[in-house]
């Protein structure tokens, strides 16, 4: 049997699609921020899907990525998006409530409630700053297979999640010394 060429490019393309869809969260309000949100969860949960297929042939990536899905479910908030991402897809819109701030004066949206309960750790937390943290957890999965499968994964897609100063957002970034 032939080597199964293994590239980490679908997954990296969801992951910079999920930060696309984050951008128009953190700046859209309405119709807009629902399907901006919509986007985001789908893309968020097609990260993980396509790392599974295109890694299926990889040997030991089995046993390595059933460890990965037992820290998920583990984690109340991965839980919390993976039910966010179902009922999006399957019964309907995200429940989320927004509100006004005096400082800056704007508009913040935060999750309501659905089917699950909010875990504590989101509660308070605006949606972009909630969704923001869900695309760093989903991009630390693809950089933990990266790390434990060197010899698998295409170098040169591989992008980091950075802090942008003078963006003041999250962003993918492909300036590391790993990624060139």
């Amino acid at each position: 049997m032939g080597h199964q060429f293994t590239s980490l490019g679908t997954s990296i393309e969801k992951l910079l699609e999920a930060e696309y869809f984050l951008g128009g969260i953190a700046s859209a309000n309405g119709d807009e921020l629902r399907y901006n949100l919509n986007a985001f969860l789908s893309a968020c949960r097609s990260v993980s899907f396509y790392l599974q297929k295109s890694m299926a042939s990889v040997p030991e990536f089995k046993a390595w990525y059933a460890e990965r899905q037992a820290e998920m479910r583990a984690d109340p908030a991965m839980g919390f998006f993976l039910e966010l991402r179902n009922i999006s897809q399957h019964e309907g819109p995200v429940s989320i409530v927004g509100g006004s701030t005096m400082r800056p004066p704007g508009w913040t949206y935060r999750f309501a409630g659905n089917r699950a309960s909010i875990p504590q750790a989101l509660v308070g937390v605006t949606l972009a700053r909630a969704c923001a943290d869900q695309l760093i957890r989903i991009a630390r999965l693809v950089l933990a297979f990266r790390r434990a499968f060197p010899h698998e994964s295409c170098l040169r897609r591989l992008v980091r999640l950075a802090w942008c100063a003078s963006a003041t957002r999250w962003r993918m970034c492909l300036s590391c010394s790993a990624c060139r």
